[in-house]
């Protein structure tokens, strides 16, 4: 998607909505930890994006409106 918006195809509202989805997803450490990992299989302009989004040092928020104590692990009845 983001190659789809440097080609003009993807509008920048419609990136703007991505970019947001990203970065609540990559604020948390698990992401960044994956990320190091497997940085290399993307291009090194979509890598600088990433990057950039990591840089910038928001808190984790996906999730922040879910109480994950009421959700169930798998296994519990």
């Amino acid at each position: 998607m983001y190659f789809s918006h440097c080609d003009g195809i993807l509008g920048a509202d419609s990136w703007g909505e991505i970019e947001r989805t990203m970065s609540d997803f990559i604020a948390y450490p698990g992401f960044q930890q994956w990320w190091k990992t497997r940085r290399h299989w993307h291009t090194e302009e979509f890598a600088s994006v990433v990057d950039g989004i990591i840089a910038k040092g928001d808190k984790p928020k996906a999730y922040s409106t879910y109480d994950l104590s009421k959700i169930g692990k798998p296994g519990d009845k």
